[in-house]
């Protein structure tokens, strides 16, 4: 996966949260922190986007993914 990829799908997904949190009235803004602070949703949602975060993460910026990189740019030169 490259960098360009990985940014797009994570910057897109949370360009949308942070906006339709920003539209949120204050009443609903604090309904949302408040879940988003309960264990359930900690030990549900969030270690799940957190791992798949961290695994696409890892798996953008591995040595293998550099090396090869690094070698194909050396090639054109």
């Amino acid at each position: 996966m490259s960098v360009d990829i990985f940014i797009i799908m994570w910057g897109v997904a949370t360009f949308m949260v942070v906006r339709a949190y920003l539209k949120m009235g204050k009443e609903d803004r604090m309904s949302a922190m408040k879940d988003f602070m309960s264990s359930n949703f900690i030990f549900t949602i969030g270690f799940l986007a957190i791992g798949a975060f961290l695994a696409t993460f890892g798996n953008t910026f591995s040595l293998n993914t550099i090396f090869f990189n690094w070698k194909k740019e050396d090639a054109k030169q």
